[in-house]
């Protein structure tokens, strides 16, 4: 069980406080997920680098079932879909997680659905490492991956937010 360091908001503890509960249960149950986004950063830099409107994921579109029965038995519920269920948001007492869906065909991760259904994620991107923060351990995304999405529209179809340069430079920096 995690516990609040007094270091940091009570936003980022109960963000901290969901992201160890839904990593604890998915290492039980054998269902890997991946963070991503604003907290994947964090946990690359071991740091809090600032505040988080939501928890970002990917699971394999197999797990999808399994991980929404979880959610809505903590009380989580279905707040969001976008593009026939690539993305959905849960909303509980706590912060949001936002679930992005890929599919694994042999060597390749796929977009499963939507318009960019079969377009592959950047190779490599759930190779990523197991990452610590604050006392919470969670498997991220690969650091390729992330920059490679942060520099062009996601494959869901929203725009994929900047990141910081000084985090993760690009080779032209």
């Amino acid at each position: 069980m995690w516990e609040q360091s007094d270091a940091i908001s009570d936003v980022s503890a109960r963000q901290l406080s969901a992201i160890a509960d839904l990593a604890g249960w998915a290492s039980e149950v054998g269902i890997p997920l991946w963070l991503r986004g604003g907290w994947a950063v964090d946990f690359a830099l071991g740091e809090i680098t600032r505040p988080h409107e939501d928890i970002d994921w990917f699971i394999d579109v197999a797990d999808a079932e399994r991980v929404r029965e979880h959610l809505v038995h903590e009380g989580w519920a279905v707040t969001r879909t976008q593009l026939n269920a690539v993305d959905l948001a849960y909303q509980g007492s706590g912060p949001e997680h936002g679930i992005g869906f890929v599919e694994r065909r042999g060597d390749e991760v796929v977009v499963p659905y939507g318009p960019f259904a079969g377009d592959p994620w950047p190779t490599g991107m759930l190779d990523g490492p197991l990452c610590t923060l604050h006392g919470v351990t969670c498997r991220i995304i690969t650091v390729a991956a992330h920059r490679s999405r942060s520099n062009a529209s996601c494959r869901c179809g929203c725009p994929a937010r900047p990141v910081a340069r000084k985090i993760w430079p690009t080779s032209s920096d």
